[in-house]
């Protein structure tokens, strides 16, 4: 890429101040060191990097390769520019707590400031799979105290979902349900529960967001259960775990039963 040496270049200052202060979102590609000192220290030497400056006062910057970060600062910052000879100096401060990063540019490849309106309202979806990998990452999102046993444990009619046992240490058999479970969902349920000795042998738990209608009364006629299961909780679960990258092994402890 051509560089342009940022001490033969007018109006940068000027452009990069006007964006900030109209708190738009600033584009900058360039070639910098980016040095960090707040709730501990780094430094990142010269190479060439892109660096986002949102409206709410965050800052990132990126490499050209990846797709984390190498370097940002949460909302709030409040921004300094400064030019050092040959050289400009962009500082982002936060007071609460302590810290700023500061990113020295030697070149600019170039710099855009976009005022952007984003209104979308935002949802995550999860397949009953992620759901169930959650649930045995998380048993708690199910009730305190459960503790998975086994996934996908096969029985006579089919696979329960999550088979398990409850804090008294009495088994449970879960029917998990990413949508309103319904009356398919709930005969299943009894048929495993049936398979396994009966309500007096195991429990029969329905997890899903909401019974369809109709369904909490047969539920009680079968004797069953209903826990409730947000899909975003277990969403939240799963973006904060690596489990895309782990056994299931790993997961049960190399546990079958």
């Amino acid at each position: 890429m051509e560089r342009l040496n940022l001490g033969l270049e007018n109006g940068f200052t000027t452009l990069l101040k006007t964006c900030l202060d109209q708190k738009k979102t600033v584009l900058l590609v360039g070639r910098c060191k980016v040095d960090y000192v707040g709730r501990a220290r780094s430094t990142l030497e010269y190479g060439d990097r892109i660096i986002l400056v949102k409206e709410d006062g965050s800052i990132i910057v990126h490499r050209p390769y990846g797709y984390q970060p190498v370097n940002w600062q949460p909302p709030g910052s409040v921004f300094h520019i400064k030019k050092m000879g040959e050289r400009y100096l962009l500082k982002a401060v936060r007071r609460k707590p302590q810290e700023s990063l500061e990113v020295t540019f030697t070149h600019i490849y170039m710099i855009q400031g976009f005022s952007l309106k984003d209104e979308g309202k935002f949802s995550l979806h999860v397949t009953e799979l992620e759901m169930k990998e959650a649930l045995t990452l998380k048993p708690d999102l199910l009730e305190p105290g459960f503790k998975v046993l086994r996934p996908e444990k096969p029985v006579p009619p089919g696979f329960v979902d999550l088979y398990g046992l409850d804090k008294e240490g009495r088994r449970v058999v879960v029917e998990l349900k990413r949508n309103a479970a319904d009356r398919p969902a709930i005969l299943q349920l009894y048929k495993y529960i049936e398979s396994l000795g009966g309500r007096g042998a195991v429990r029969g738990v329905v997890a899903a967001p909401c019974l369809a209608k109709g369904a909490q009364r047969l539920m009680e006629q079968m004797g069953l259960e209903f826990k409730r299961v947000d899909p975003k909780e277990c969403a939240k679960v799963l973006s904060s775990t690596d489990w895309r990258t782990r056994s299931l092994s790993e997961y049960m402890g190399e546990r079958t039963v």
